[in-house]
């Protein structure tokens, strides 16, 4: 359960964005197949989701932009996510998160 509603609504839309038609998850085993017609989000394997958060939060700022709501406060939402334990960073080679 997340008590933080804003960190809630992250993840809310999260969630709508995994389950949109316009957007979507790749294997890693198949990461070449990029769907030109649709935005990628990450990719997945049998134990994670990697998720892109440049696009992912984003989207979530678009949408929320939209509706004429403040961006999410990131730093926030990531602390609450890594106490909950529901994210984990991954560093790749080129020193991006």
């Amino acid at each position: 359960m997340i008590d933080d509603k804003e960190t809630c609504c992250f993840m809310h839309l999260l969630c709508r964005f995994v389950n949109c038609g316009k957007t979507y998850l790749l294997p890693v085993s198949n990461s070449e197949a990029v769907q030109s017609d649709k935005v990628l989000l990450g990719y997945y394997d049998d134990e994670y989701v990697y998720i892109i958060p440049s696009v992912v939060i984003g989207a979530a700022n678009t949408m929320l932009h939209r509706h004429h709501h403040p961006s999410f406060n990131m730093r926030k939402i990531q602390r609450n996510l890594f106490e909950l334990n529901m994210i984990k960073v991954h560093w790749i080679l080129s020193g991006e998160i």
